[in-house]
């Protein structure tokens, strides 16, 4: 009878009279994202983004969908707080933060990150209220002033038209009938009615898009990154090229039994045109575009 069994250690392992033979220790978890940091890719713009240092192999599913997520909300604030370069850079350091202790090193935790990243969004949304809010005030002091003008031209043109023969705007007006006929009083009427529907709809656009504003709508506020003067500027232009189609009988457009084609005759279709060009702007810029591209006439066919 053996007296000395032999024991069978696995090898690495090391093996003690009277206790389990000890196992290696457990392998850390792999380390996906070695850091992240703040960085812009150029320096005239001031635009900064997260830089991500890729550790060992492809990250789980859960983990890339958060790094994606971040991203998203990196290029958010970017183009959401274009205008205001401390709050902007607070939530960046704020961003860079949760994706540092989410994602990086061998203790990463998707899970915390998400619940993280969920907070963050309410903050963000909150602060873009408030610039909002900012944006608003300043496109209403505009329309404001637009509306001011309008109103007081009008005013001085009632003024002008209403002048006896004896007095000494008699010579401008006539001068301006042989220049632009004699309904340019009424063209000038329209094109003030436009500015009041400009104002308008700018204002009403502007408060619309504020009350339903989202954390997918951040940075598309102004699609055309354009600030309050220029907006207004812009639309106004728009309504003065629908007003030359509309005159010349270029395009028809009508907006229930109103045939916006009329206003020569009804200067107060100039307000519908102004609502148009405030809130339809993308629709009318494309009317512009494709009515304005030069067309062939048809030939006539050959006489027999």
């Amino acid at each position: 009878m053996d007296m000395h069994p032999t024991i069978d250690v696995p090898a690495g392992t090391t093996a003690v009279i009277g206790r389990e033979p000890a196992l290696p220790p457990p392998l850390p978890p792999p380390c996906f994202f070695r850091d992240v940091t703040l960085g812009a890719f150029s320096q005239r713009d001031g635009e900064e983004y997260l830089l991500f240092a890729k550790g060992e192999g492809g990250p789980p599913p859960e983990l890339a969908e958060l790094r994606q997520d971040i991203e998203n909300m990196n290029a958010v604030i970017v183009l959401a707080f274009k205008d205001d370069p401390a709050l902007r850079q607070g939530l960046l350091r704020h961003l860079l933060l949760i994706a540092q202790t989410s994602l990086c090193g061998s203790d990463w935790n998707a899970a915390l990150g998400r619940a993280r990243l969920d907070l963050f969004q309410k903050t963000v949304i909150d602060r873009a209220n408030q610039v909002r809010s900012r944006f608003i005030r300043k496109i209403g002091l505009f329309c404001l002033l637009l509306v001011t003008a309008s109103l007081a031209a009008m005013f001085h043109l009632w003024l002008f038209l209403s002048a006896g023969p004896g007095s000494a705007w008699q010579p401008v007006r006539a001068a301006l009938d042989g220049l632009l006929g004699a309904a340019w009083d009424r063209l000038a009427y329209s094109f003030l009615f436009a500015l009041l529907g400009v104002a308008l709809a700018i204002s009403l656009s502007a408060i619309m898009r504020l009350r339903s504003i989202k954390l997918d709508l951040l940075g598309r506020f102004d699609p055309y990154v354009f600030g309050p003067i220029e907006r207004i500027a812009y639309t106004v232009l728009i309504a003065i090229t629908v007003m030359l189609l509309l005159g010349f009988d270029v395009v028809t457009i009508g907006v229930g039994p109103a045939i916006l084609n009329d206003f020569p005759s009804m200067p107060i279709l100039g307000v519908l045109i102004g609502l148009l060009a405030g809130f339809s702007e993308p629709l009318l810029a494309g009317i512009i575009e494709t009515s304005l591209v030069p067309r062939q006439p048809p030939r006539a066919d050959p006489a027999p």
